[in-house]
């Protein structure tokens, strides 16, 4: 796909979440409908706005390479589905039915149900490791062009040579069919004998039985029609034969002339508009008007499985730049700017310390590493030199005095903490009350989804970085250095700061020790409070019987012994079922449905199912149970999910 496209394609969703922010907005601000089938159409125009969505960012995630774009299409992806799966939740419960039917907004929008399916997106569907799937596609995916076509002409010429196998069958069949029916005789040349039964069985092997007898056609020599008008031609020879005069003779060859010339007639006539017919598709083809045909090659899903991974390759490549870049970066500002960085940040912790002996006589104590050290000065989250000269005013608060200003510390987050729990019992008591009576809140199911707040700092976070980056300069997906320097610097900077704490907290007891020297005054060193370090508990590695064995040999083992059974592809199209219609329009006084689901409801049921089969943050279903009477399509079905996910067929014996 065109890079100009696929940006044409983000303009577009982003400007359909900015409406949709909008419009989620105005909706959080409404009172709660009283009517149910106000919010069952406010949450179904919502759902199907973030089918849409979704479509495109699935779309515009697949066809994105650049490393850092790529995050931000991914965490929008990741809580529009989300968000996604909450609307068909609540719509779920309005609907008392796992069938949800929203003809009327689909109307509206000029959609179909068909429109509604998300999960045909491939990035909703599980894609294994590289090195897995070159094993499962007989080592096809590191191949380059040239070996691809050498494998496709090879794969074309198995199919040549199987039709050419079974046309010849075909017509060794329908000779010795033709055989049997036909008895020789001298006198009268070739005469036919219909027969009712005929005992033959097509064998593959010498002396081996079919087995499943096939029926075979009787063919019959005598091509010519049982009318009145053809008796002469039936009785051609016995009539030259006994035909003594020239007028009687001259009749039959009349005859026949007559028959070969409308013969002629009717085979040029086929002929000359077949040729018309190929004169005209060539001349609309050279015109444009029509497309050209497209040979259906026999391993055309395979290609563009493989063409899905290739792209996933290039992705990997280009991760691993990204990876490779980052690294780069920090060893180069470690070594350029390091000795800088330790030292602005020692000037600045010493610059701290004058400041308040000079204002106090006296040292702020030194944070502890368990908060943060010295990044606490940086944020302001120090005393003042004034705040600092009142406590060291004050005089030593007694036992009872601290026990009472801790009871009162307490007594205000207990109050805060009974204010805050009355406020959400409330919210609760009338969300329930509101439920009882059958209202939904909209407005608290939208304020209180965390999915639609992410997506919500995504785009604003997203409008302020890339305000000033002009993507049509960067068609090669380079990522952009100055955000990464940007990133490494900070964390740099965070790892530098606790390694100069370390330091400066010597330097800064020294400075103590010589205050209390002067002062005549004991001096006592602080406690330094640092974070514990989790203790982990060591798990015993399980016993791996196969841990000599690679990969490869494991899955041909396992396919050898039909453990793994290859499936032929199949996709839901070949299931075919239509969805119910009539529903959305047979509703009940409660408007609720009266008509059962279909065949295509029960398929899109199963396909939603499919949604969690991806890289996405998704809700990942556990398992399927396929219940039916027989002959009813539930093996079709198990076939169709393995080729459409890509799945190893697995038989439990």
């Amino acid at each position: 796909m065109s890079f100009d496209l696929n940006y044409k394609c983000w303009i577009a969703a982003t400007k359909d979440i900015g409406q949709l922010i909008k419009k989620q907005n105005r909706l959080k601000l409404i009172n709660p409908p009283e009517e149910k089938a106000i919010s069952f159409k406010i949450f179904s125009e919502l759902y199907v706005l973030y089918v849409e969505l979704v479509n495109k960012l699935s779309f515009i995630y697949f066809n994105t390479f650049q490393v850092q774009k790529r995050q931000v299409v991914k965490t929008l992806i990741d809580n529009a589905t989300q968000q996604l799966v909450l609307l068909k939740d609540e719509l779920k419960e309005i609907e008392l039915s796992e069938y949800i039917y929203i003809d009327k907004v689909l109307i509206s929008r000029k959609l179909t149900p068909r429109d509604l399916m998300i999960w045909r997106s491939p990035q909703f569907l599980y894609r294994r490791p590289l090195d897995i799937q070159n094993i499962l596609t007989e080592n096809k995916l590191y191949m380059n062009n040239e070996e691809k076509e050498e494998m496709d002409a090879k794969s074309w010429s198995k199919v040549t040579e199987a039709i050419e196998l079974i046309q010849a069958h075909e017509r060794a069949r329908r000779a010795r069919v033709y055989k049997s029916n036909l008895k020789y005789d001298k006198k009268k040349f070739l005469e036919v004998h219909q027969r009712k039964k005929i005992h033959y069985r097509f064998t593959f092997k010498p002396n081996q039985a079919m087995s499943i007898p096939v029926k075979r056609t009787i063919f019959t020599a005598d091509f010519i029609k049982s009318d009145v008008s053809c008796n002469d031609l039936r009785r051609r020879d016995e009539n030259i034969e006994d035909a003594h005069d020239e007028y009687e003779m001259r009749r039959v060859y009349e005859l026949r002339n007559e028959a070969a010339s409308i013969i002629q007639s009717c085979w040029r006539d086929y002929k000359a508009k077949k040729i018309n017919r190929i004169k005209q598709q060539f001349k609309k083809e050279m015109l444009g008007t029509k497309k050209l045909r497209k040979l259906k090659r026999p391993n055309q899903f395979e290609n563009s499985v493989l063409e899905m991974y290739k792209n996933e390759k290039k992705k990997e490549q280009l991760d691993e730049e990204f990876a490779k870049l980052i690294m780069d970066e920090r060893t180069r500002l470690l070594q350029m700017r390091t000795p800088w960085m330790m030292e602005d940040i020692s000037d600045h912790i010493r610059g701290w310390f004058e400041e308040f002996y000079t204002k106090t006589l006296n040292f702020h104590p030194y944070p502890d590493p368990i908060k943060k050290g010295t990044v606490l000065v940086v944020l302001d989250e120090t005393m003042t030199p004034l705040e600092f000269q009142e406590t060291i005013n004050k005089k030593p608060m007694t036992k009872e005095e601290k026990k009472k200003l801790l009871d009162k510390k307490r007594a205000e987050k207990r109050k805060i903490r009974e204010k805050i729990k009355k406020k959400k019992i409330a919210d609760a008591k009338r969300r329930k009350k509101l439920k009882d009576a059958g209202i939904i809140d909209v407005g608290y199911v939208l304020e209180s989804s965390k999915p639609i707040a992410q997506i919500e700092a995504t785009v604003k976070k997203f409008s302020i970085d890339w305000r000033n980056i002009d993507e049509y300069l960067n068609k090669n997906h380079d990522p952009i250095k100055s955000w990464v320097t940007e990133e490494q610097l900070v964390t740099i900077h965070q790892e530098l700061r606790q390694l100069v704490d370390e330091y400066m907290r010597v330097e800064y007891e020294l400075l103590r020790n010589a205050l209390a020297i002067d002062q005549k005054v004991p001096y006592k060193p602080k406690n330094v409070k640092r974070a514990k370090p989790k203790k982990t508990k060591k798990k015993k590695k399980p016993v791996d019987p196969t841990e000599d064995r690679t990969l490869s040999s494991l899955y041909h083992e396992l396919k050898d012994a039909t453990v793994i059974e290859e499936v032929s592809h199949k996709n839901f199209d070949e299931f075919i079922a239509d969805f119910n219609f009539l529903a959305d329009d047979t509703r009940d006084d409660n408007n609720l449905t009266t008509v059962g689901p279909a065949k295509g409801d029960i398929k899109m049921v199963i396909q939603e199912s499919m949604l969690g089969m991806s890289e996405f943050d998704i809700p990942k279903p556990k398992s399927i149970l396929l219940v039916g009477p027989l002959n009813s399509g539930k093996k079709l079905l198990c076939n169709i999910i393995a080729s459409e996910l890509g799945i190893c067929y697995f038989y439990k014996y």
